[in-house]
């Protein structure tokens, strides 16, 4: 009854252990799926909410009615396509083009782009490196409630797009639009381009979710991006061009690692870690003096055999003691003789006789269980069980 106990007791405890690991890990994955967020470490992302992805320009282009993806191929079915960063390969620039001629809009924010006017450096503290740039010049007429923008930042040098208005080769664009312009550059050019346009920007920072509430930034991406309910925003990414985008496969790489290793993620790998070193300290086996604990009653080895010798006298049934002396007999024989000791009887009288030239039957008859009437027939049993004892072994116990 006692180990049937402390065997249902270990079953019982080893069950809760099981329940206790599966309740933390679920307590982990709760903490995580609440603590995990959007934001990551790639700039003009549309699913972060860090202060350098465009989750606000999302949420703010959808409110005015238009719908907003990230195409994993081009060309699109966008009637606005946005570049944030230039990733269009080489040879897929004239594509885009041909797409732009069909009647869409390209809006890029990269000033070095193949798609843009000429742009130069200009310096930041000519306007006392304000971030706010003014209306000035525009004559854009869709861009006619804008009055001012704010880029974030400004330094020693500010990239503008050169007025008029020319091409890296610097030839004149006599058909392209300027706005936010100055003697010393614009900020906004608008070129025709078939039946579509490319709007040119010269930063993306009033796009970002940490400068889109300031000034009019969030009134100039509405103009643009959401003219009318109802458009089609693209903002294209290298995987709309598959590996060999224009410089953003790093972007992507650094996306891809930071999508998965959230801020939530994190935090949940970094409880699961301490929790197993906890388990470790708690369930480890740590070295020390031994435990003292009651030990079991020792009986001597001859007092054992003392005793089971007087309880086969007080049985007077000499039948058990010859089934011991047998089996004793057998053991040693097989060792001896290199045989299974499960061996039977009659292939160890066999190996005997073979071996010493002992009368087999005699041999056998010494090995069998037989009944031994009685105390006489138990010690005439013994002796011959000592010769053949002494003719095999040599006298010597294996």
């Amino acid at each position: 009854m006692t180990a049937s106990g402390g065997a249902v007791g270990s079953k019982r405890g080893g069950t809760g252990m099981v329940i206790a690991v599966v309740a933390v890990l679920a307590a982990f994955v709760i903490i995580g799926l609440l603590t995990t967020n959007t934001k990551t470490d790639v700039p003009y992302d549309p699913s972060s909410t860090s202060p350098s992805g465009t989750k606000a320009l999302v949420d703010l282009v959808q409110g005015f009615g238009a719908s907003v993806d990230s195409p994993d191929r081009f060309p699109t079915e966008a009637d606005v396509a946005v570049l944030f960063i230039d990733v269009v390969p080489p040879d897929e620039v004239d594509r885009v083009r041909e797409w732009v001629r069909a009647g869409h809009t390209l809006v890029v924010t990269d000033p070095r782009s193949d798609f843009t006017p000429r742009a130069d450096t200009i310096s930041g503290a000519a306007n006392g490196f304000s971030t706010t740039i003014d209306r000035g010049t525009c004559t854009v007429g869709a861009l006619a409630g804008v009055g001012e923008v704010d880029q974030g930042v400004s330094s020693s040098y500010d990239l503008l797009f050169l007025v008029p208005v020319t091409d890296a080769a610097g030839r004149r664009d006599p058909r392209a639009q300027v706005c936010f312009a100055t003697d010393q550059g614009a900020f906004v050019t608008v070129q025709p381009e078939g039946q579509g346009q490319i709007v040119s920007i010269a930063s993306g920072a009033p796009f970002l979710n940490r400068y889109l509430g300031r000034a009019d930034n969030a009134a100039l991406a509405v103009d643009l991006l959401a003219p009318r309910p109802g458009t089609r925003v693209a903002l294209l990414t290298d995987a709309a061009f598959g590996e060999g985008g224009g410089g953003g496969g790093s972007l992507d790489v650094i996306g891809s690692i930071s999508r998965v290793l959230t801020p939530g993620l994190r935090l949940l790998l970094f409880q699961f870690g301490v929790a197993v070193v906890i388990y470790g300290l708690a369930r480890g086996r740590r070295l020390g003096r031994p435990v003292a604990e009651p030990q079991p009653v020792q009986i001597n080895g001859s007092e054992l055999v003392s005793a089971v010798g007087n309880l086969l006298q007080q049985l007077k049934s000499p039948d058990n003691a010859a089934i011991v002396l047998r089996a004793d007999l057998r053991r040693r024989l097989c060792d001896r003789l290199g045989l299974p000791r499960d061996a039977a009887p009659e292939i160890v009288a066999d190996t005997v006789s073979a071996r010493t030239g002992h009368d087999r039957d005699q041999v056998l008859a010494v090995l069998i269980d037989r009944p031994v009437p009685d105390d006489r027939g138990l010690v005439e049993l013994a002796q011959q069980i000592d010769t053949v004892r002494e003719e095999v072994l040599h006298g010597h116990a294996p």
